[in-house]
């Protein structure tokens, strides 16, 4: 496999992470509001952890 066909490889993988992350948020936090959410510790930590990877993703995919 080319250097160029393995970026292309971990781009694919990077944005699969950044969306199923996006999906977890949002079926942690359905038919919460912000103080359930807030109450609800485990819930909010989770949700705090996928928007963290959301974030830390799109960094990491252009290192190299």
């Amino acid at each position: 496999m080319s250097e160029f066909e393995e970026r292309e490889r971990r781009w694919d993988i990077y944005i699969r992470d950044m969306l199923d992350a996006c999906l977890k948020v949002a079926d942690f936090t359905s038919g919460l509001d912000q103080a359930n959410l807030l109450a609800d510790q485990r819930t909010f930590d989770a949700t705090l952890f996928n928007l963290a990877l959301i974030g830390e993703a799109p960094t990491t995919m252009f290192r190299s």
